[in-house]
């Protein structure tokens, strides 16, 4: 039996075509630039996986727009080698808060050799820019 009234189910439908409007393409929440954020990201923590994957991670959530392979972002310093190189990222992967990015490596990572993970020009939505360097090693063999 149907017995909510018009005005009931007007009101219901006007509520939920304002919570649609405000996902975003996707069906997510949209992220909008807060302007009250006037801080860079920061890294929080840095994890060598494995010798092809880092993990970073930030304090807050970085832009989409600022995580990919062409304006190199991420990437590994090797310049104290007999022939100096650096370990290029191969693929970014941004998680679902965005705040923590999985890079891959073209080349891996050298055992039991300290080395500076270059972050350049990473901003969060207000953007913000960060750039760091993170000293990595990875153990394995």
């Amino acid at each position: 039996m149907n017995t909510l009234r018009w005005s009931t189910r007007r009101s219901l439908a006007v509520a939920l075509l304002g919570a649609f409007a405000a996902l975003g393409p996707a069906g997510a929440l949209a992220h909008t630039k807060s302007t009250s954020d006037s801080e860079p990201p920061r890294v929080d923590a840095v994890t060598v996986v494995d010798a092809s994957t880092i993990l970073v991670t930030f304090n807050e959530a970085v832009a989409d727009d600022t995580i990919n392979l062409s304006s190199r972002h991420f990437y590994v310093e090797h310049l104290n080698a007999d022939s100096p190189h650096t370990h290029e990222a191969s693929a970014l992967a941004l998680s679902a808060d965005r705040a923590r990015v999985e890079v891959s490596l073209a080349r891996a990572l050298h055992p039991d050799r300290s080395m500076p993970l270059i972050i350049d020009n990473v901003a969060d939505l207000a953007g913000n820019v960060v750039s760091d360097k993170e000293t990595i090693k990875y153990e394995g063999g």
